[in-house]
């Protein structure tokens, strides 16, 4: 069951989420041509712009008058203006304003006319974009438009709240067990949460400058959030002391990424890919061998980092699933918590309880009186035994010990399980 669990179960679920990634994206319709100064262009689509520039993408297609949408699926650009017909008919940013667009598939309406129709799109390039699919023309694009923003942004939506909270309670956790490394937990799933706002729509419309900004703080959040997730995952969960080379390193560079002018910032956030990969390959390589630690969560999560970072090496057009892998790991130290939780109540509750409790006879002592836990209808009996002191200088304390156990033990037996007894004297 453990093998299930820490390996069978993780890869399973990673095969089935890239499975269903496909089979979104097979939902769409052929596209049409695309061309680009009359020269057509093939997908995937993209580039490094290092200074702005304006590209225009034409098509012309076909049409016997029916109603039709023009359907934009999670266009990596930050600004788009489309024109049909020679009319605007949608605009998203432009004119020195920027969206990030990338995680939503838009469908807008066409009128299409009997005959010829031409499609136009328009982008002003702030820096690197990247068309993974081309826009098409479709009748019916609901069930593809609908399942492609549910998968791709609305869930990532939830996972920022829930990591959000699962960052925030972890920090606030009681001072008896605020380890660093819970701290540490609590800081990377904040940083994390923020994170994969970059994977849900927001439309959040910014200057060219503002804009940049924002993209050096998604730059830079996934490094300072493996870092400290570095040393929470090795002190808290494992129980082990990190080594801070990797970690300092990491959370350093993430943080220097903040202050940097934007084009080195960005090749410093390329530069980094390497250092993080080989965190998470030594994090993962820690857990699979603490059998102790539950292994299943954190290979789910490496395996969607490496996706992530290769599909984006190599121009692969496969959408993220680092947000689930994030969610899945999230798990993981939500069991930590929880644990570690539990242990502190079954401890606070075994300290009430001998702060109650007579040591030899296990009866409840004077103290518990004193706080007059009582059903008030109920009855208080005291009993004496005569003559015990002359019983224990006669036959010594070992011996009259022993008589107030047994008789603690007969008083017991002889009451209802309802009745306590109590150690007065």
């Amino acid at each position: 069951m453990r093998f299930f669990l820490d390996w069978i179960l993780p890869v399973a679920l990673f095969l089935a989420f890239l499975s269903l990634t496909h089979f979104i994206v097979s939902l769409e319709c052929c596209s049409p041509g695309w061309y680009s100064n009359g020269k057509k262009v093939s997908f995937p689509l993209g580039e490094r712009v290092e200074s702005p520039k304006e590209m225009v993408l034409t098509t012309e297609f076909e049409s016997s008058g029916e109603r039709l949408f023009l359907v934009l699926p999670r266009l990596g650009l930050s600004n788009l203006i489309v024109e049909f017909n020679g009319r605007k008919i949608l605009q998203i940013g432009g004119d020195g304003k920027n969206v990030r667009m990338w995680t939503y598939t838009f469908s807008v309406p066409l009128d299409a006319e009997k005959g010829k129709n031409t499609v136009i799109l328009k982008t002003r390039l702030l820096y690197d974009y990247r068309m993974n699919w081309p826009p098409y023309i479709s009748s019916d694009p609901w069930k593809a438009v609908l399942m492609s923003n549910l998968v791709f942004s609305e869930f990532p939506k939830a996972a920022f709240g829930m990591i959000l909270l699962l960052g925030i309670f972890s920090m606030v956790l009681p001072s008896s067990f605020k380890r660093f490394g819970n701290v540490a937990l609590g800081i990377s799933l904040i940083l994390m949460s923020f994170y994969l706002l970059d994977f849900a729509y927001f439309p959040l419309v910014l200057s060219d400058e503002a804009f940049l900004t924002m993209r050096k703080i998604f730059y830079s959040l996934p490094y300072m959030a493996f870092g400290f997730f570095y040393i929470g995952v090795n002190e808290a969960i494992i129980g082990r002391k990190p080594g801070m080379v990797i970690p300092v390193i990491l959370i350093g560079l993430g943080a220097s990424i903040l202050f940097l002018p934007f084009n080195v910032a960005r090749s410093l956030t390329f530069a980094l890919s390497p250092l993080a990969l080989f965190t998470v390959t030594v994090l993962l390589i820690f857990i699979l061998l603490e059998r102790s630690v539950p292994s299943g969560p954190f290979l789910f999560l490496g395996l969607t980092v490496y996706h992530h970072t290769f599909s984006t090496a190599f121009n692969f057009p496969n959408p993220s699933l680092l947000s689930y892998g994030v969610v899945y790991a999230s798990a993981a130290v939500w069991r930590h918590l929880y644990e570690e939780y539990k242990r502190l109540n079954l401890g606070l509750e075994s300290e009430r309880r001998r702060a109650f409790l007579d040591p030899l006879t296990s009866a409840y002592n004077r103290r518990f009186l004193e706080k007059g836990i009582f059903n008030a209808d109920g009855t208080v009996v005291f009993v004496d035994l005569d003559d015990f002191k002359r019983y224990n200088d006669l036959h010594g304390h070992e011996a009259g010990d022993e008589i107030l156990k047994r008789f603690t033990e007969v008083a017991r037996e002889s009451l209802r399980k309802s009745d306590i007894v109590v150690r007065f004297g």
